[in-house]
């Protein structure tokens, strides 16, 4: 046996040995042995590094408080990265305790079966390929590794992750030859699947401003879709949009200056104390892509 199939496969034996121990010390004290619902992705992050660490206390597991994510160290010297937010998000939606747990076990069940060699990078669906921008320095301290990525106006970049209804996780150079795409076909790709969610996109106005709501992890990405700004931008002399943070997308039509300032200041002040912060610029749309708006 391959060492780094053994070291998996000792994993999950200690995943499925873990399973009743680590809920009852995570959880009050209280007789209940299912998981409570979390207060957000901190919580749900701090959970699955403790279910990480006690299946595999040799596995390094590094908890990044400001990327709000887990750096694992495979054997074979790989590393990932894991997000809580699918996971999060199904724990605070299931009001039933024990199908909480249910829910908790299947996900770890599923992170550490997408270690295998052979399992979740020969297994990438195409489809659950999705977009992400950043900023270059803030990725930079989050990955071991810079994951394949294109650039994007001021600074920023995107790039990509595995959006799997058990697991999310940056798509790497590995997973990008699995796929059989460049960075410019990653693009393609993840776009058209990101524009295939607009169905589920709803914009809210206040004022002058336009916010768009998704799902809570690609409304920043949006930008990266052409066609929607092309079509926003008929009969407009400029539009102007912040994306301060993952889940914050507002833009403007035609602004008058007071409007944009108000917008810069919002921006900054999102920035500096949203999760998952992406920028404090300003971006403006020049008619076949974004540049950073000047103060």
């Amino acid at each position: 046996m391959k060492p780094l199939k053994a070291a998996l496969d000792m994993i999950r034996l200690r995943l499925c040995t873990l399973v009743a121990a680590v809920f009852l010390t995570l959880l009050p004290a209280s007789g209940q042995t299912d998981i409570a619902i979390p207060s957000g992705p901190r919580e749900t992050l701090g959970l699955m590094q403790d279910a990480m660490t006690r299946a595999a206390p040799d596995l390094p597991v590094t908890l990044d408080e400001t990327d709000l994510s887990l750096a694992v160290t495979l054997p074979g010297g790989e590393t990932t990265t894991l997000y809580p937010d699918n996971l999060d998000m199904a724990l605070r939606a299931e009001p039933d305790a024990t199908r909480r747990q249910e829910i908790f076990d299947r996900h770890m069940a599923a992170v550490i079966a997408s270690f295998d060699e052979t399992g979740a990078e020969s297994e990438v669906d195409p489809a659950s390929v999705m977009p992400v921008i950043r900023d270059r320095l803030r990725l930079a301290a989050a990955l071991p590794e810079e994951p394949p990525l294109l650039p994007f106006a001021g600074g920023l970049i995107q790039y990509w992750v595995v959006d799997q209804p058990e697991w999310t996780a940056s798509l790497d150079k590995d997973m990008m030859k699995v796929l059989a795409l460049d960075p410019d076909g990653l693009a393609s790709l993840s776009q058209s699947n990101l524009a295939a969610r607009l169905k589920e996109m709803t914009i809210s106005q206040t004022g002058p401003y336009y916010q768009v709501r998704l799902d809570g992890y690609y409304e920043s990405s949006l930008l990266l879709i052409s066609a929607l700004w092309e079509e926003r931008a008929k009969g407009h002399q400029s539009l102007i949009a912040a994306i301060p943070t993952r889940d914050t997308l507002i833009w403007i039509a035609d602004g008058s200056p007071d409007d944009i300032a108000a917008l810069r200041g919002l921006a900054g002040t999102s920035w500096e104390s949203g999760a998952y912060a992406v920028s404090p610029d300003l971006f403006s749309w020049t008619g076949e892509g974004w540049v950073v708006l000047a103060e």
